[in-house]
């Protein structure tokens, strides 16, 4: 234990797409993109977070503590 928080990141080969309109992007590509962002959605919504060990975080669980965050203004 170091006694500072920490992750590990990898490396994914890939694209990031930072503007959601996708300029440049055909319509077939873009309808393709749309297509598997929702299909890893639904996969992650899928997952059981508890049995995955994500249901007890500190002192409230992730999902309350994500929703908090998300909800907080800007």
């Amino acid at each position: 234990m170091i006694g500072t928080a920490f992750y590990i990141m990898e490396f994914v080969p890939g694209r990031i797409l930072a503007d959601p309109k996708l300029p440049g992007v055909s319509p077939a590509d873009r309808a393709k993109i749309f297509d598997s962002m929702n299909d890893v959605l639904a996969r992650i919504h899928n997952v059981d977070y508890r049995a995955a060990g994500l249901g007890i975080s500190g002192a409230r669980p992730i999902i309350q503590r994500q929703i908090a965050r998300w909800s907080r203004p800007v």
